[in-house]
């Protein structure tokens, strides 16, 4: 924790994952497109240490806030799809 990533978008689930996470962290410029600009961005980021020294510092923080953490929110979204799963079933079967 506190140790800053960067996310190659695909189709492969540690891609997809990889996406979501920085997405809910607010950090979208840290997912690449292609493997060149994967590259580039973490050359880029190895570089830049005033950049790294603030992401370590307030990653973890970042973190705690984001949506991904927010477990009542994800438990009250979960319960409205099952809620609405189940209405759905019974009017198809009634």
């Amino acid at each position: 924790m506190g140790v800053p990533v960067i996310a190659l978008a695909g189709k492969s689930h540690v891609g997809r994952v990889g996406v979501s996470q920085l997405t809910n962290l607010g950090l979208p410029e840290l997912i690449a497109k292609n493997t060149d600009e994967y590259i580039e961005l973490a050359v880029t980021l190895a570089r830049d240490m005033p950049r790294l020294a603030k992401l370590r510092t307030t990653l973890r923080e970042t973190m705690r806030a984001c949506p991904l953490m927010d477990a009542p929110r994800f438990t009250r979204n979960v319960e409205r799809e099952f809620e609405e799963m189940w209405s759905t079933y019974l009017a198809r079967n009634q």
